[in-house]
């Protein structure tokens, strides 16, 4: 009896004289506790000027590449000319059917780039943007630059940033689209953007050959014209100060941005950076870019301050002081929040891919694209095809300029990839023209980092039988050749004098 009573006893100290239900935190409870915590933090609200901003800025450039594109001939030499374009894995359905209806798409690319600088039609117009830009980046390999690719990015983030909200004749025509403010997410979204090519492209620097001076060595070695510091390029210290100062810049610009003490300071390096690499190599708009977007790192509300406008009281539908924090969200807002989550992860990811494939990345060139990696390799290759007819016994050369514009002959023998896809593509016209069940050999010598040539392909191989995979093919050489320490330099017409071949191939054709 004893011990029952006080059991009863202790449940009814426990729940209390009149056992009353567990409270439910009200939504406002949430809602603060939300505002404490990353959700509100992501959410709370900063001054929108940056994105109208940034909107205006990337715009331009676009406005810019297009126009580059159009007057100096690159749209037609990328995507009319090619008879075959070096597709991405997964993206063959991709293909240039527009013919000369590829300036009508760069048309309406122009006019929607003005629509998004001005704020009118935003959404659509980013989205159209978008679209068209990824479609004429994904067409062809041999055309791929790391900053196409992140104005590609880029331009999928500006069509669901609300960049449109301030300033724009969107907010102008439909007032209750209206506001001053931005969910900080949106700042920090951007700059994470902006930040990953720098601290990527420095991961990618902690490499064997760019702590050996190559290609730097090579590079600014043919660019002692340049004014002023031109001199020290032929100089070990100089190269020494481009190898350690790129890495070093790299890795802590992003970080010496984010510290308000070394803001300013490292916004001038970056500057000088970018205006540099301009002025020496042919990198398009991606240093002007990277120069205008840099300044996302600065307080969210640096270009209101500098024209001096006053802030914006809240509108009648958004009190002042108001938390942007929503705990109930709908499923299109959880559906958006995990895409930009996955976004992100996708990102910090995919540029340590290359972990998964065996060899130097700069040898095979697997992950290349979409890792950052700049100014790690240079390539002087030799390529030449045969085809063997089995039943004749007979084989010969291809003639590949039928095939191939000379940009595309420049750049595809650099990955062995590509060198595959033209075989398999060789075949398949030649037995459309009734050559039966030919074969596709390929002969490819190539010199990296000015290491001697060495053969990059088995040339036994008979390429057009040889299937498309993901995985690294087994027919890939490997990297032999120690890094030099003077670059290799005899022209390719003599390479097959100094390099042991099999007798059955003679090297006479180029790409570099």
């Amino acid at each position: 009896m004893l011990r029952t009573s006080g059991s009863s006893e202790e449940s009814s100290a426990v729940q209390g004289p009149e056992s009353e239900a567990p409270k439910v935190p009200s939504p406002e409870a949430l809602s603060r506790f939300a505002a404490t915590g990353w959700i509100g933090r992501a959410c709370n609200p900063v001054d929108a000027s940056f994105l109208v901003y940034f909107r205006v800025i990337f715009g331009g450039c676009a406005l810019y590449w297009l126009g580059k594109g159009y007057w100096t001939g690159l749209a037609e030499l990328h995507y009319i000319q090619p008879r075959f374009h070096f597709s991405y894995y997964g993206f063959e359905w991709l293909q240039p059917t527009l013919g000369n209806g590829i300036y009508l798409l760069m048309a309406m690319m122009a006019l929607c780039a003005m629509f998004m600088i001005v704020g009118y039609c935003y959404r659509l117009s980013t989205t159209l943007f978008a679209l068209g830009f990824t479609y004429l980046f994904l067409l062809d390999k041999t055309t791929y630059q790391n900053h196409y690719y992140l104005i590609s990015l880029v331009s999928w983030l500006l069509a669901i940033l609300p960049a449109h909200r301030l300033w724009s004749v969107d907010a102008w025509q439909n007032p209750s689209l209206r506001r001053a403010t931005a969910p900080a997410w949106s700042l920090w979204l951007l700059r994470f953007q902006i930040g990953v090519p720098y601290f990527y492209g420095g991961i990618a620097k902690i490499s064997a050959d760019w702590l050996a001076g190559e290609p730097m060595r090579s590079a600014i070695g043919e660019k002692t014209w340049y004014p002023g510091i031109g001199q020290l390029f032929a100089t070990e210290f100089g190269v020494q100060f481009f190898v350690w100062g790129g890495m070093l810049f790299d890795l802590l610009i992003v970080p010496a941005l984010l510290w308000r003490r070394t803001r300013f300071a490292a916004f001038l390096v970056s500057l000088v950076f970018h205006i540099l690499n301009a002025s020496m190599w042919p990198i398009g708009v991606f240093p002007w870019f990277m120069i205008l977007a840099t300044v996302v790192f600065f307080e969210p509300d640096w270009l209101r301050r500098l024209l001096r406008i006053p802030a914006e009281p809240a509108p009648a539908n958004e009190p002042a002081g108001a938390s942007p924090a929503v705990v109930a969200s709908s499923l299109g807002q959880r559906l958006a929040a995990t895409a930009l989550i996955g976004f992100v992860l996708l990102q910090v990811l995919v540029p340590f891919r290359h972990h998964l494939y065996p060899g130097d990345p700069n040898w095979t060139e697997e992950t290349h694209h979409f890792s950052w990696h700049m100014l790690l390799r240079s390539k002087r290759c030799g390529v030449r095809l045969y085809a063997h007819d089995p039943h004749s016994g007979r084989t010969g050369t291809v003639d590949l300029r039928p095939y191939l514009t000379a940009y595309q002959a420049n750049r595809f023998g650099r990955e062995p990839r590509t060198i595959h896809q033209l075989a398999r593509f060789v075949a398949a016209d030649l037995r459309s023209k009734g050559f039966g069940d030919v074969e596709i050999r390929a002969l490819a010598l190539v010199s990296l980092n000015g290491r001697k040539p060495q053969m990059m392909i088995d040339p036994d191989v008979d390429l057009a039988a040889e299937p498309v995979t993901w995985n690294q093919p087994a027919w890939v050489m490997p990297l032999t050749e120690p890094l030099r320490e003077t670059a290799w330099d005899l022209p390719l017409p003599e390479w097959e004098e100094h390099i042991e071949l099999p007798t059955h191939f003679v090297m006479t054709s180029n790409s570099r």
